[in-house]
């Protein structure tokens, strides 16, 4: 089993697992998370772990018999070794027990310096540096890991702890929040033996005696104050010096080192140890093995502490010490050494405690409003933070002579030391935060205004409050009116920040990463320096799409163009500007702009105090990949919205509008609509435009540096191919059409046709539009604001349903509302939108995606039992990775539950035996049993041992989500009484569920009695015997039931319900509840009807399936057929009479107005007379057969014949031959 939390630090993949694992008790279960497969290594052998992950576990890996058979590895526990594959071994323990002897035993009080590889290298945050131990120690030992101050190295990294080396390596942790760069063969750390507190080294006789020393002459306490550093730049006047001094001469006992805490002025205050669930394993206390010099100075340092009350003995508080956190020696860079614990091992087992904790973004927009700024450091701030008692036992230290003592007040790194720093600040100097003119970060301290004179009386308060409070500051590392400060990593100077230097060349020195960890921390520190590199995200934007997708783990290969980027972006960052933090009276100016062809929108703050304009600040993103088919337009609007976003805290704080300059000009048009109450075309501008609204920022157009309308056209992302916009192309389809013929004719000379003729109506409809291109080609002329003029090419009414469908399967079935916006970028055609909306009505990918309204669902009952006893339902609730079989009688609602294993046939057989024997007589009637279809259950149909004991299973109807609502009924009663029983969620033991079930059966029902008392026809109070007719019972439920279907039905939905759709064997359906958030429809084929319901079989890809579903015809809707161009209703004008027979003449030859041409033959033409009347009455009739021998026949004909074989259809009614003409014969 491995550790939850140390499978997340490792990396590793956790699946899914039905394993179950039990403590050593063998009772109580663990919490299993899912399971994991990784590989080991220990000198090189790589060794396969398959472990549980379990979140509750004392250590971080405990693996067993099967680990060590599968990887070949023996124990011998009497020589305390340990042999892995016949290759490795490795000692454990001490097999001499006389070595364990203080009085045999040599100390090494040696401290080992840890030498860095031979290339330098980079731990970047969140990562570790495995190194070499020196072969002087024994290479599987505990050390004492400690900063090496003398080296050049002014970071207090690696942090003291306690590790534990393995194979003669040791790996360091990079815990902080910068990257730590390392140069090739450094020094960068010692390392120290570790002693037990039993192996402790007597106490010298010379060590002096904690109750007569005395660290600090109170009679100077008073004169600290003067280490204060009052105006180092001389910014301030002679007088205000003085008044700086007087005043902090007179609260002297704010800087005082003697620090006695707080003394709980504003209320009662204690930090505390959230510890979790699980306590920390009880180990000896240990300690490095220090000279006899360093002791006896650690010593002192625990005295020195005792004595201002952050260390007391166990017995004076009345505690017992459960931890011993080791305590080391650390060397300050001014000379002496401070007192460093390690809560390592308490903070791997205590809980975070939730708190709003500062950040820089929020410190530096504060003190942006002052021109004068203090800073300060609280002294030693977390020992003037009182400990609570209960926390006081996990904070137990072992001094060197004079045994063990426990922390009263917190320390650096103790857990929740932090968190209880910033809420007693907050209670402290809170009114000062609200008013703007203090500013906190972890323990430093800001003071500011806006003149000297707001400057004094702010500090003065803030003096005061501190002094009330018995809160100290440290006089050497405060500072009144310096120029410039640093704060985590910027460089503040009145009122404009910089990038520090020491960020910047950890960045632009180190070697590329070799794992997707360590360029992932690259590309976090680079990103924290965005505000002052212009253009950040295009120039991470390689490494981001290089990683994307990979685990932390993966290695890196480098190519020489992806090692270009890299280096690239090092060298960027000597283009870091100096920017100006805005104030609440500067007038802010954002420029945005965004690009579809770099992939990126990006904007730049600027600021106008005293009519001089400063750089406030870059923003710059990267576009998703589904954005870079946007328009222009909304790339505009959607860098207008986070670039307004970015801003929003100083936008807030502005006392003055703020400004948007775009060169967008349909953003501003956009923004001008909303502030008038209308909205755009695009509703993503509207949606972008409208963050714009919410903090009431002015949108302008940036004069002069506007894009211009070719410009703008040229960056409109392409929607639509080139394939299907081929004018040579749509020349020739427009020649195919005769109405487009006549209307290209009509154009070139000028004409237009004759009132009269009413059967020509598509041609009059292009005549209102169309024009005639350059190049010959039918066109409608759009002029559209900031755009060139666009020619949409006409598309006949024959070709209009095959190019949308076309459309609809290349953009990958996007909506109508989005088909047609597609469309009317290139085409036109008449009814263009009814063809959008058909080709997505007739598409089976939307139709198992479309989203329909809640409608109303009819509800019945079957029919009721005829005795109480012999209708169950059965169901399985599964809590806290435990399976409870629920069966409910269905006329009483008497409940029994018993815990399964799994929810394989057996359990669930013998789950249903054992709560149904009881139940019912062993030779009575037989039983049925109403289950879901689960895979447990179907195979219980069948099962010959259940027949036997006369239990029949009946599976309800996969379909219906309805299927047994009975047994849902009774699994959410149940969840409800076990809340009341377990309400933490914990697993559940029998007599638990026995209470919850029996407590359930005793609930009062709506005929006033229980299922207990319908059961057993007994009063549950006096078990008197109660007149009950069982067929009363049943027959009041059952019209009880059918009574409330009509308002259980109106309460669900109140809209009427779905039409039965006419559906025939052979049909493709799909159902309307089969439809998920992360799944479409499945597709089904109707095999055969019974009335109101049908039989489907599910199609699974392009193979139909065996299975067979009952459904009803309600919930089923099929795909209409796509009708054909030809028989459509609206194409029936295609069809003309003699005076448009003009239309196939060649163009050039055709006269002037239609009504003026002379017909060509005087005799009455010759009548068609139709061999089937369904061709007839298909005209007024459309049907989605195709017949497409009249078009075939209007096109081919030659037009020397078709002036004489012009043939007009007209209905059979009309075809009757006159009384007189019956002598007649005709031709």
């Amino acid at each position: 089993m491995i550790k939850a939390s140390s499978a997340d630090y490792i990396g590793v993949t956790i699946k899914k697992s039905n394993h179950s694992a039990l403590q050593a008790d063998g009772v109580t279960p663990l919490n299993i998370v899912g399971e994991c497969h990784f590989t080991l290594s220990r000198d090189g052998i790589e060794l396969q772990l398959e472990a549980l992950v379990v979140n509750d576990l004392d250590v971080d890996i405990l693996a067993g018999i099967p680990f060590m058979s599968s990887n070949d590895i023996a124990i011998f526990p009497s020589k305390h070794k340990i042999v892995i594959r016949d290759k490795v071994t490795v000692m454990y323990g001490s097999p001499n027990e006389e070595l364990n002897s203080s009085k045999t035993r040599v100390r090494r009080t040696q401290a080992f310096l840890i030498r860095a590889p031979s290339a330098s290298s980079v731990v970047w945050p969140g990562c570790y540096g495995e190194y070499d131990i020196p072969s002087e120690i024994e290479s599987d030992c505990i050390l004492a890991i400690e900063p090496h101050t003398d080296a050049s190295r002014t970071k207090d990294w690696p942090s003291p702890q306690i590790a534990q080396s393995v194979a003669g390596k040791i790996r360091i942790v990079n815990n902080t929040s910068v990257p730590q760069f390392i140069q090739r063969n450094e020094h960068f750390c010692r390392v120290r033996l570790t002693t037990t507190i039993d192996n402790a080294p007597e106490a010298p006789d010379n060590i002096r005696d904690i109750k007569t020393t005395n660290y600090i002459d109170s009679t100077h306490t008073s004169q600290f104050f003067k280490q204060v550093s009052v105006d180092p730049d001389n910014l301030l006047s002679p007088d205000l010096q003085t008044q700086f001094n007087e005043l902090l001469r007179k609260f002297s006992e704010v800087f005082s080192p003697n620090f006695e805490g707080y003394n709980g002025e504003i209320g009662p205050f204690e930090a505390s140890v959230n510890m979790g669930p699980v306590q920390p394993p009880q180990r000896k206390g240990r300690m490095p093995q220090y000279s006899k010099n360093n002791l006896v100075e650690l010593q002192n340092k625990f005295d020195e502490l005792e004595c201002k009350g952050v260390f007391r003995k166990p017995e004076d508080v009345g505690i017992s010490v459960e931890y011993i956190n080791p305590s080391f020696l650390v060397k300050k860079a001014s000379g002496g050494f401070r007192l460093v614990t390690a809560f390592a091992d308490v903070g791997r087992y205590s809980k975070p405690q939730p708190s709003l904790m500062p950040d820089v973004d929020s410190t530096l927009r504060t003190i942006a409003q002052w021109k004068y700024i203090i800073k300060s450091d609280l002294t030693s701030a977390f020992y003037q933070i009182p400990l609570a008692k209960d926390s006081m036992k996990y904070c137990g230290v072992a001094t060197p002579y004079r045994g063990v003592r426990v922390y009263t007040r917190c320390a650096m790194g103790m857990p929740g030391s932090e968190t209880a720093l910033e809420e007693l600040m907050c209670r402290i100097v809170g009114d000062f935060l609200q008013k703007g003119c203090v500013a906190k970060l972890a323990d430093d301290l800001f003071c500011g205004g806006n003149t000297p004179e707001e400057l004094l009386y702010n500090w003065e308060c803030v003096l005061q409050s501190l002094q009330k409070s018995g809160i100290c500051l440290s006089p050497s590392k405060t500072v009144i009116c310096p120029k410039s400060i640093t704060i985590l990593g910027w460089i503040w100077s009145q009122g404009s920040i910089s990038a520090s230097t020491h960020r910047v060349a950890t960045l632009a020195s180190c070697p590329v990463p070799d794992t997707v960890r360590g360029l992932r921390s690259f590309i976090g520190a680079y990103k924290m320096l965005s505000r002052v590199i212009p253009n950040c995200s295009n120039l991470i934007a390689p490494l981001e799409e290089k990683i994307s997708g990979m685990k932390s783990a993966d290695k890196i290969i480098w190519s020489d163009m992806l090692r270009e980027h890299f280096e690239f972006a090092q060298k960027s960052l000597s283009s870091r500007k100096a920017i100006t933090l805005p104030k609440c009276s500067d007038q802010l100016w954002i420029v945005t702009d965004g690009s579809v062809t770099k992939r990126g929108i990006g904007a730049t703050l600027y600021i106008n105090r005293d009519g001089k304009v400063s750089l406030a600040g870059f923003f710059s993103a990267k576009l998703r990949k589904h954005q870079v088919l946007w328009l222009p337009c909304e790339i505009e609007a959607l860098s207008i919205a986070a670039s307004v976003k970015h801003f929003s805290p100083f936008i807030i704080q502005s006392k003055l509008q703020a400004n948007v300059l775009t060169d967008s000009k349909p953003c501003v048009q956009g923004f001008e609509k909303l502030c008038r109450g209308e909205f755009s075309a695009s509703p993503r501008v509207t949606s972008f435009l409208s963050v714009v609204s919410r903090y009431q920022v002015s949108v302008n157009h940036l004069s002069g540096r506007a894009n211009i309308p070719s410009d703008f056209a040229s960056r409109n992302a392409p929607v639509c191919t080139q394939s299907l916009i081929v004018r040579s192309a749509w020349i020739n389809i427009q020649s195919e059409c005769p109405d487009l013929r006549r209307t290209h004719a009509h154009l070139k000379q000028g004409t237009r046709p004759s009132k009269k003729l009413t059967n020509i109506k598509d041609v009059k409809r292009y005549l209102n539009v169309a024009s005639i291109a350059k190049d010959g080609l039918l066109v409608v002329r759009r002029c559209d604001p900031l755009a060139p003029p666009n020619e949409l090419i006409i598309v006949p009414r024959n070709v209009l349903d095959g190019l949308v469908t076309a459309l609809h399967i290349k953009l990958d079935h996007p909506s109508k509302h989005q088909l047609n916006l597609v469309l009317k970028r290139h085409f036109y055609a008449l009814d263009m939108p009814k063809a959008a909306e058909q080709a997505s009505d007739s598409c089976h990918t939307c139709a198992s995606l479309k989203r329909f309204p809640k409608s109303l669902v009819e509800q019945s009952s079957e029919d009721p039992p005829d005795l109480v006893g012999i209708s169950y339902v059965a169901d399985v609730l599964k809590r806290n990775r435990q399976l409870i079989l629920v069966v409910r009688e269905t006329v009483t609602s008497y409940t029994s539950t018993c815990f399964i294993k799994d929810e394989k046939l057996g359990s669930l057989r013998d789950g249903l035996i054992h709560l149904l024997i009881p139940l019912k007589p062993l030779n009575g009637p037989s039983v049925v049993v109403r289950v879901d279809p689960a895979p447990g259950f179907r195979p219980l149909c069948d099962d010959s041992y259940l027949k036997q004991l006369n239990i029949s299973i009946e599976i309800g109807r996969v379909k219906n989500r309805n299927k047994n609502p009975v047994a849902d009924k009774a699994i959410a009663e149940l969840e409800d009484e076990l809340l009341r029983e377990e309400r933490d969620h914990s697993p559940l033991s029998e007599n638990t569920l026995v209470i919850a079930t029996t407590r359930l059966n005793s609930r009062l029902r709506q005929r006033g009695l229980s299922s207990r008392e319908l059961w057993t026809q007994r009063s549950q109070f006096t078990h008197e015997q109660l007149p009950i007719s069982d067929m009363n019972l049943i027959r009041a439920q059952h019209e009880a039931r059918n009574k409330n279907h009509g308002f259980s039905e109106n309460s669900k939905c109140s809209r009427p319900g779905r039409p039965t759709p006419d559906i025939n064997i052979g049909d493709l359906v799909y159902l309307y509840t089969d439809r998920s958030k992360t799944q479409s429809r499945d597709r089904y084929l109707v095999v055969a009807r019974d009335g109101e319901w049908c039989f489907i079989k599910k199609f699974s890809g392009n193979q139909l399936r065996a299975s067979s579903y009952k459904v009803k015809l309600s919930e089923c809707y099929k795909v209409l057929n796509t009708i054909s161009a030809q028989q459509n209703p609206r194409y029936s004008q295609n069809v003309y009479n003699q005076e448009s027979d003009s239309d196939d003449h060649d163009e050039d030859s055709l006269p002037g107005p239609i009504r003026d041409l002379p017909p060509d033959r005087a005799e009455p033409q010759p009548i068609l007379i139709c061999e089937n009347i369904d061709d007839v009455e298909n005209l007024d009739e459309p049907t989605a057969q195709h017949d497409n021998s009249l078009e075939h026949d209007l096109t081919l004909s030659n037009s020397s014949t078709e002036q004489d074989n012009k043939r007009v259809l007209r209905k059979r009614s009309e075809l009757k031959t006159p009384a007189r003409f019956k002598d007649f014969i005709s031709f």
